[in-house]
């Protein structure tokens, strides 16, 4: 190629990557700035247990997060066809499943019972996500390359009114979340603890230690079906009477959920993950007398440790079916991890259950809210502006004398 054309081509190519960081960087700038509520632990002389008067009889098992065939197969999860995926999971033994492709609400068994729309906004660079559950548009807007307090708030803000419940999803991934975040934002239901990629038990109790009453999900995220140890490890309980999505967007709100992480052994494949299904261990009960929290479940687990302000272990039982802990004055809110054994007698399945915490006047307490900051939001959309305007000032003029040549 000769070298004038060459140069033409490489200024070309410049052109264009110089408009995409230019997009990227007028949108990150043009977002909202907001003013956070400082953390303030959970008080009160009332302590709010979502388990209170649950029928254990009434468990479902959840999964709301596998990703399908979608945009021509160029996201991950290419090979999983809906038929096939939720086949499936019905074999172990899930009474509720939800698709979740990328920036998709998948429409395969809408006229079923037990239909959920949903799907996994976000296509950031850093797996800034969230799981969008009873959603009835997607959101197009993200922040790509970057996000600020403020952009992660915006988005959340941005999702809220299509949608009945958003999960932050796998926070742990990529550093996408810190969790330090999760002091600050708001606007959330549910934090995604349990994920086949990680788990974000820190970003959970920060969000608890600074007084916001999030409560657990808990998803396989699989992108292959044919691989057993991706499918049927992580899910969520729920203890609700259907699955009629107003049951059990009303059940997850209320905390009335917990989350799992079922044990396999390297050399399991499906027929074994079935056979664990069908003789799981499950929450007996969960109640609260006067101070006492008592935790009760079916099989006898290894430990049974109750967390609380900080993820601090306050109190461990072992080997015993029903474990309780008295709620101290400096308590804020205790949430109880329960391990069993597997076959070798190491750790096993875990169960992690939502948060019981203090609170003042009736019914459960909302988040704080954070605000917009007006004059921080004109400040920054004034040098967005004036960014914009100079680098197309620049461009015009590498363009003219590009062509001029």
């Amino acid at each position: 190629m000769p070298f004038r054309k060459l140069k033409f081509v490489s200024g070309i190519l410049l052109l264009l990557i110089a408009g995409i960081v230019l997009t990227g960087i007028f949108i990150n700038l043009n977002a909202p700035r907001y003013i956070f509520p400082l953390p303030a632990p959970f008080h009160g002389s009332r302590i709010y247990n979502p388990y209170q008067d649950m029928d254990s009889s009434h468990w479902l098992k959840a999964n709301f997060q596998v990703q399908t065939r979608v945009w021509y197969g160029l996201t991950s999860g290419r090979n999983n066809q809906s038929k096939a995926v939720f086949d499936l999971y019905h074999k172990l033994k899930y009474d509720l499943l939800c698709f979740s492709d990328y920036q998709n609400i998948n429409s395969y068994g809408k006229h079923e019972p037990g239909y959920i729309p949903a799907y996994e906004h976000g296509f950031g660079i850093r797996k800034w996500h969230q799981v969008c559950i009873g959603a009835r548009k997607e959101l197009w807007l993200d922040y790509p390359f970057w996000q600020s307090l403020s952009h992660k708030q915006n988005i959340i803000n941005r999702l809220r009114p299509d949608n009945d419940i958003i999960a932050m999803a796998h926070p742990n991934l990529r550093d996408g979340y810190e969790p330090s975040d999760f002091k600050y934002l708001t606007g959330y239901d549910l934090i995604e603890v349990f994920n086949h990629f990680t788990c974000s038990e820190m970003h959970w109790d920060s969000a608890l230690s600074a007084g916001h009453p999030a409560f657990i999900l808990a998803n396989d995220d699989a992108h292959d079906i044919s691989n057993p140890h991706l499918v049927g490890g992580d899910c969520t309980f729920i203890n609700a009477t259907s699955t009629k999505q107003s049951d059990i967007v009303k059940a997850l709100k209320d905390g009335k959920a917990y989350g799992a992480r079922i044990y396999m052994t390297e050399e399991d494949g499906f027929p074994e993950k079935i056979a664990y299904a069908k003789q799981m261990p499950f929450l007996k009960s969960a109640h609260m007398n006067g101070n006492t929290f008592t935790v009760e479940v079916s099989q006898t687990p290894k430990q049974i440790s109750f967390i609380g302000q900080g993820g601090k272990i306050e109190h461990t039982v072992f080997r015993g079916k029903v474990a309780s802990y008295e709620f101290g004055g400096d308590d804020t809110y205790i949430r109880a991890e329960i391990l069993f054994p597997n076959k070798w007698d190491g750790p096993g399945t875990r169960f992690l259950l939502n948060p019981v915490f203090r609170y003042e006047g009736e019914g459960l307490p909302l988040m704080p809210v954070a605000h917009i900051d007006k004059t921080g939001t004109l400040i920054t959309r004034i040098i967005a502006y004036a960014t914009l305007l100079f680098f197309l000032v620049n461009i015009f003029l590498f363009r003219k004398k590009l062509f001029s040549r």
